[in-house]
């Protein structure tokens, strides 16, 4: 990785994301973006002192987060009417790998978070987004994955992979017994054959990503399990995440129930996760690969 960019806005627990944000960087040896985005002034006084404010104070949290190895940070306080929308350019033009967004208050409302700044961002598939969560103790020791093989919960495992090569992996798959199935007699059988064709595919994925990564990660040394579980994967994945007490929760933006071209919601897991998630989480849209996929 060799760059992060971290878009914060000031709200309570900002300085979560700044934490992790420069952890990361130390531990990856990236080069950190910061961004904030201001409504736009009219009056042009009031635009540069305001400017040269809030680059002041993010240059403040950010060396009250700052020890051990330096990070080469660089701070950007910009004013437009759009936020996304200089998010991603500023993840463009910084050839970000990663942009780190902080949790914001959760609330009671689901339909509250669609539109939202983080969602766009999210959905966008531009970059995998790390939204953070709970404060900074340490790299992340444990990682919950939700893998169902799209593009997407392929790509945020193997970016967690990279961000905590010495965490614990544990992989789950989550399905659900066809209905049909339920009230039939031939339920045992439809069921062993959905568990075996599950099982088959979990173990094709450890095979390949234990290879991979011992090719390509030379200071990796954390182990990657795998599990199936039958049910509602959003909630396997935080009763998961929860009782492992992880650290981080990776997930793809869309799951396998369909193709969902960019700019549309996120998938229900997805979207369900975010809403209250139970660590920090780590999402991710591969469209490269989607698109290949596709032809």
């Amino acid at each position: 990785m060799k760059n992060i960019l971290l878009a914060t806005d000031f709200t309570p627990n900002s300085d979560r994301a700044i934490a992790r944000a420069l952890r990361l960087a130390r531990e990856t040896g990236a080069s950190l973006y910061v961004l904030h985005v201001t409504p736009p002034y009219p009056l042009k006084k009031l635009k540069q002192s305001l400017r040269e404010e809030l680059q002041t104070l993010i240059h403040k949290q950010v060396e009250a987060q700052r020890f051990g190895k330096e990070v080469k940070t660089y701070v950007n306080v910009v004013q437009a009417a759009d936020i996304f929308n200089e998010i991603l350019l500023h993840a463009h033009s910084t050839k970000a790998d990663l942009i780190v967004m902080g949790m914001h208050s959760k609330t009671k409302l689901q339909d509250f978070f669609v539109g939202t700044t983080m969602e766009r961002v999210i959905r966008s598939g531009i970059k995998p987004v790390l939204v953070v969560k709970n404060p900074t103790t340490g790299g992340y020791q444990k990682v919950v994955s939700g893998i169902d093989y799209s593009p997407g919960s392929h790509a945020a495992f193997r970016m967690a992979k990279d961000i905590a090569p010495r965490a614990d992996f544990y992989t789950i798959h989550a399905y659900e017994i066809p209905h049909y199935a339920e009230r039939t007699y031939k339920y045992a059988v439809s069921k062993a054959l959905v568990e075996e064709r599950h099982q088959k595919d979990m173990d094709k994925f450890l095979k390949n990503e234990t290879s991979y990564f011992k090719k390509n990660q030379e200071d990796g040394d954390g182990k990657i399990v795998g599990q199936l579980a039958a049910g509602k994967p959003c909630k396997i994945l935080a009763k998961k995440a929860k009782g492992l007490k992880a650290g981080l929760l990776t997930i793809g933006a869309h799951g396998e129930t369909g193709f969902i071209l960019p700019g549309t919601k996120l998938g229900g897991t997805a979207l369900e996760i975010l809403f209250d998630p139970p660590c920090d989480v780590l999402v991710a849209n591969n469209w490269k690969d989607m698109s290949q996929i596709l032809v």
